[in-house]
Formats: structure tokens, C-alpha cells, sequence
């Protein structure tokens, strides 16, 4: 036919070349076709891959031979054209030719096809270990990857391949919800994946949000009783693993958030993944059913197996579907790391509750109070400072939650056991009990009050006639009254009562029996306070001297209840009669002191002497001690007089 179109001419050498074409382009797709079915019988992974070279150029050359004898508009409608560029990018994937494999695939004339080809070259790059390639070599930006035709006019078919790339590992990711995977498996991790690509391109908040995705997943791995096959240790091992996933996804979130640049972006949608959820919170309001009906994990995590708890402990009554609910602030992030690190603690302890669901469904408070009652007192501290913040430093009832849960902590869980083991027994109490087997009784253990402390020193000899469990036990005592004063002294305000209620506890706990320390009564009277200007009784940082007063008149220590009134009313002594005169009330001298307190005091006292239940020497004490408080009130009258002429004469001067 050759040497007869050259003799030929006018129409029918069009259709003598057309026809040698055919037969040129036929010839080439027959022997692709051979080659392609002879490379099926090969199970060996390194010939196969030789033979995918061997493929692609097969079918370059009936591309090329396509593009040379064809036009474009004639490509455009030929269902093979396409057909080929397919299978060239199948066997470039299979041969693990990811740059042609790319080329392959954005040169597909139909976009759906480009489309799909992508999301499966994302896939497999990422699952053969060629995450490094995908992100330093395929290109993400926004290209012009095909101009094609369409009813005459050109249209330019434009891909997000980042976008793209985002959307195929979320995709991958979300199917992954709900399913039972070993810890040890072998599967992809998409979710990681997808945290490297945005990680690579400075994208902290989209990081943020797919660490916060990722923490979603781990929820629905939960083993429920549904899932009878697994035994007790692969059960226990995946709880652990869903424990640390949702530890590196809640921690993680909260460091991300912090790496964005601007602050007022620096809040995510819990569940989203797009990369500008920021829709005005109005729209919240009305969500229509049809939305609610197309909702997927992948926009929205919804009922999880592990339910969210609120700041009150209480699961959420919102919608799932409401995005506003789950909208997360760089507070909420750092509030909700802190309670899971501390829920990961109180699972990982031998005597916390077994099933890993009852832990997470703990509220805030059950968490305090299996926190306080296992010794991890710095993760109480740490849940009820977010607690705090979450509430934005309201007062529910008027208490301080922090200073109430740290209150709660002390007084019932640190000081019986402190008070108990730091001292000798007290007469006709009981000798310390050796612990019944629950394990309770050792908490908290010398380690936790080691590093709340950042005391690592050993413990020095004691008495060598005791045994050594019981000095063991006496340097505990010692170490937990250390972490009840530091807890005491940095957490004592004028706004609440602390101080007073370990004071009262420490009374409680010995029946008036046992002298507080020094320190606390140093804390309640504020003797540490430097500042002579401030009022009697009064304008203290951290002490509330008229309720020591009242605490030891209660517990019967009414020498005790004296010598505070003497130590207040006294003060430095010569210190303070030397500024007696230029005590002023605008510079905060202001007394108060509670007069109708040392009334009913010198009262309790005259009816002690009355009584028969004291003997001789205990009533001499309390005379000598009511008559020292009688000197003392008689001298603070006096000095009251002159802080009187002194303000009378600085309004005189002052006045001219």
C-alpha cells in the first residue's frame, strides 16, 4: 500500500495514508497487547517491575503515534486515547514509576479519570513507603493540567492537587473508624501521612485539626461487648494503644495550635478537616435535615464510643452536628490535654477501675476523686486549673473550684495518712496498721511525693529501736506533711479559707490533742507579713487570725486561743508603739479587731475555772494565759489612743 499511495492522488491518498495509520497505530496496540499478556504470568516483584518499563514503552509508542497521525479533536473523542493513557499510568504504578506515573495521569483527556488515577497514585505512593517522593517530587500546587475542548471552546481543567491529596488520605482515614486493628499491625497510617503532607508545607493549623481527626479514630477503637472474639490481652493491649493515641492526638493538638502565627486563628472545628472552617456561628442555628442526613465521619465524628465530657463532667446535650459545639479554642486544646494525660494516668494504675470506657466516662469530679484518693496530686491540681479556666474563674456557690478541689485533696486524702505516720502514736490511739491488701493505704507512695517535692535525697537514719517498716513509713509521714505545707503556703489567699480548713483538719484528726505546726500558724496569724501598716486582724495576704481563734476556742485550746490574740494585738512590741502615731486608715490601718470572739473567750475561760474537770496547774495556766491577753488588749487601747491623736493631727496639717 506504500508504494501504491505514492503513485496516488487527490482523495484517495487521504484515505491510503489514513488507512496505513490505522494499520501503523493497530499494529503497535497488538503488540502492547502481547506484551502485556505475557507479563501477567510473572510473579517475581523485581522482573515484574522491568517489565513495567518495557510496558510504558509499548504504550508511548501508541500515544505517540496516536498524537502524530490523529488530531486532537479526533483524540479528544476516542475512547482508546483515553484507554491508554490509563493503563500507562496502571503499569507505571505497578512498576513504582511515580513521576510517570503522575505524567500519565494528569495527561488523561477526561477528568473523572484524572481525578480517580490521582487519589489512587496518592494511595499507592503512600502505602509502598514513597511518602518522601510524593511530597518533595508530585507537584501540589494549582496547575493547568489539560486544556481540552468542549462544544467548540477551550476550558481550562484546573486540580487542587494538594486538595486532592488531602481529600484522598481523609477519605482513606475515615474508613478506618470504628474498625478493630491490632496494635502491632502492619496497616498504613494514613492520618500520619496526611499530618506529614501539611507538616511539610507549614500548614500548623491544618496539623492541628488532623492530630485532633486522628484522636477521633482512636475513640472508635474502643472494644466494646460487642466484640467477644478478642481475648482478655488483646483487649488490654488495645485499650492501650487507644489510651496513647488519643494522649499523642489531644497533647500534639494543643502544641500545633500554638505554632500558628496569627492568634485568631488559632481554634479549630473538632472533627473537620477542611482548610477554612470558619463559617459564622449564626448559620449553627438552623441545620437541615438533609444535611444532617449526608453528615459522614468525615465532616463530623458524631455518636463515638467514647463520649466527650464537658468542664462539669456531664456529656454534651448539643448536637453532634452543630459545629459551634465543637468548635476548640487554644484553651480547650490545652484543657482537654491536660484531663486526658491525667485519665491515661489513673488507667495505666493498677488499682483504677478495668474498663477503659468507665475511666473516660468518669466526670470531672469522680476524676478528682480517684486522682486524690491514688496519690497523682499533681494531675488534680493541673485538671482543676483547667477546670478553672474553663469556667472562666467563676465561683459556683461561692468557692474557688481549684482551692476547693485542692481543699478536698489535702484534708481527705493527704493529711490522715500525713498527720498519722509523722508522728508517735497519741495515747489510747492505735498503733499504725499495716496495709490490708487493697494497696490504698500507701498512697501516695514515696516516689509521687518524691517528684511533687524534686527531692530525691535518701532518708537519713532514725531511731534505730524502731523497726525499719515503721521508719520507712515515719520519713513518708514527714515527706506528705512537706507536700501539705507547700500546697497550704502556695495556694493560702485572703479570698478563701484553706488555711483554716487544714487547720481544722489537722485539729479533727487529733482531737485537740496535737499542736498544729508552726508553719500553719505562722500562715493563719500572718506573722510573716513585714508590713506594720496593715489593720489588726485584718488586710492579711494569707492568714485569718480571728479564725484561728475561733478553730482552737472550738477544740477546746483556749490557752492557745489567747496567746494568737496576744501574738496579733502585741505584734513587734517596741516596732509597733514606735509607729503607733502615723498609723493612718487611707494607708490600709484599718483594726478589726473581734471583740465579741475574746468576749465569749474570757467567758469560756471564767466557766473553766468553775469547773471541776480541770486540775490546779491547768487553771493557772489559763489565768496566767487570760491575763496576758488583758495586758495585751489594755495596751492596744493605749496605742489605739495614740493612733488617734496621730490622725487628728496629720487632718489638722493637712487641712492648713
Amino acid at each position: 500500500l506504500r508504494s501504491v499511495s505514492d503513485t496516488i492522488r487527490g482523495p484517495s491518498k487521504v484515505i491510503s495514508d489514513s488507512i496505513l495509520a490505522m494499520l501503523h497505530i493497530s499494529n503497535l496496540m497488538n503488540r502492547f497487547v502481547f506484551i502485556e499478556k505475557h507479563s501477567k504470568s510473572i510473579l517475581n516483584p523485581k522482573i515484574k517491575s522491568l517489565y513495567a518499563e518495557t510496558l510504558l514503552s509499548a504504550i508511548s509508542d501508541v500515544i505517540m503515534a496516536m498524537q502524530l497521525y490523529l488530531t486532537p479533536e479526533m483524540c479528544s473523542y476516542m475512547a482508546e486515547y483515553a484507554t491508554f493513557w490509563s493503563s500507562a499510568f496502571l503499569h507505571a504504578v505497578n512498576g513504582h514509576r511515580w513521576n510517570d506515573a503522575l505524567k500519565a495521569c494528569l495527561s488523561n483527556p477526561l477528568k473523572e479519570r484524572r481525578v480517580n488515577n490521582y487519589r489512587r497514585l496518592v494511595l499507592a505512593m503512600v502505602e509502598s513507603g514513597a511518602l518522601n517522593q510524593l511530597i518533595h517530587h508530585i507537584l501540589f500546587p494549582v496547575i493547568d493540567c489539560q486544556s481540552s475542548i468542549k462544544n467548540g471552546k477551550d476550558v481550562d481543567t484546573l486540580l487542587d492537587l494538594y486538595e486532592l491529596a488531602v481529600e484522598t488520605l481523609t477519605d482513606a482515614a475515615s474508613s478506618r473508624i470504628g474498625q478493630v486493628i491490632p496494635p502491632h499491625s502492619s496497616d498504613v497510617n494514613y492520618m500520619g501521612c496526611l499530618f506529614t503532607l501539611h507538616a511539610a508545607h507549614n500548614e500548623w493549623r491544618r496539623c492541628c485539626q488532623t492530630m485532633d481527626f486522628y484522636g477521633i479514630i482512636a475513640q472508635g477503637h474502643v472494644i466494646v461487648d460487642e466484640n467477644p472474639s478478642l481475648s482478655d490481652d488483646e483487649v488490654k493491649d488495645l485499650d492501650k494503644k487507644v489510651v496513647d493515641d488519643l494522649i499523642l492526638s489531644s497533647v500534639s493538638s494543643s502544641q500545633l495550635i500554638q505554632l500558628v502565627p496569627d492568634p485568631s486563628r488559632r481554634y479549630i472545628v473538632s472533627g473537620e478537616l477542611s482548610p477554612h472552617p470558619t463559617p459564622p456561628p449564626y448559620r449553627d442555628l438552623c441545620v437541615d435535615n438533609q444535611f444532617k442526613n449526608r453528615l459522614t465521619y468525615k465532616r463530623g465524628h458524631g455518636d463515638s464510643p467514647i463520649s466527650e465530657q464537658d468542664s462539669n463532667g456531664e456529656e454534651s446535650k448539643k448536637s453532634t452536628y452543630s459545629r459551634l459545639s465543637r468548635l476548640l479554642t487554644e484553651q480547650d486544646l490545652a484543657s482537654r490535654a491536660v484531663r486526658r494525660m491525667a485519665l491515661r494516668t489513673l488507667y495505666l494504675d493498677s488499682l483504677s477501675p478495668e474498663f477503659l470506657k468507665d475511666i473516660f466516662q468518669a466526670s470531672d469530679r469522680q476524676l478528682i476523686e480517684a486522682l486524690s484518693r491514688l496519690g497523682y496530686l499533681h494531675h488534680v491540681t493541673a485538671v482543676a486549673y483547667c477546670k478553672r479556666d474553663d469556667k472562666q474563674c467563676a465561683r459556683p456557690g461561692g468557692r474557688d473550684i481549684l482551692v476547693d478541689a485542692i481543699s478536698h485533696m489535702v484534708s481527705n486524702y493527704l493529711l490522715p495518712g500525713a498527720n498519722k505516720l509523722s508522728r508517735c502514736p497519741l495515747a489510747g490511739e492505735e498503733t499504725f496498721e499495716e496495709d490490708d491488701g487493697d494497696g490504698i493505704k500507701n498512697r501516695p507512695t514515696l516516689n509521687q511525693l518524691r517528684m511533687l517535692l524534686g527531692d530525691g535525697r535518701l532518708p537519713s537514719d532514725y531511731e534505730k529501736w524502731r523497726e525499719d517498716s515503721r521508719n520507712d513509713e515515719i520519713y513518708r509521714g514527714s515527706m506528705a506533711m512537706r507536700v501539705v505545707q507547700m500546697y497550704t503556703t502556695a495556694y493560702s489567699g485572703s479570698d478563701h479559707s484553706l488555711a483554716s480548713e487544714v487547720a481544722q483538719t489537722l485539729l479533727d484528726l487529733d482531737a485537740g490533742r496535737a499542736e498544729l505546726p508552726n508553719w500553719l500558724q505562722e500562715l493563719l496569724i500572718g506573722s510573716k507579713q513585714s508590713d506594720m501598716s496593715r489593720g489588726l486582724f485584718a488586710n492579711m495576704k494569707t492568714g485569718d487570725p480571728a479564725a484561728l481563734v475561733r478553730l482552737y476556742m472550738k477544740h477546746g485550746l483556749l490557752v492557745h486561743a489567747c496567746k494568737v490574740i496576744c501574738d496579733v494585738l502585741s505584734g513587734d512590741g517596741k516596732e509597733r508603739e514606735a509607729k503607733a502615731t502615723s498609723r493612718l486608715p487611707e494607708k490600709g490601718s484599718i483594726d478589726y479587731v473581734p471583740y465579741d470572739t475574746i468576749d465569749e473567750l474570757w467567758n469560756m475561760i471564767e466557766a473553766s475555772l468553775q469547773s471541776a474537770n480541770f486540775d490546779t496547774e491547768t487553771k493557772n495556766l489559763m489565768l496566767d494565759s487570760r491575763q496576758k491577753m488583758e495586758d495585751a488588749i489594755k495596751k492596744h487601747f493605749e496605742l489605739m489612743k495614740a493612733s488617734e491623736m496621730g490622725t487628728l493631727s496629720a487632718r489638722a496639717l493637712n487641712a492648713q
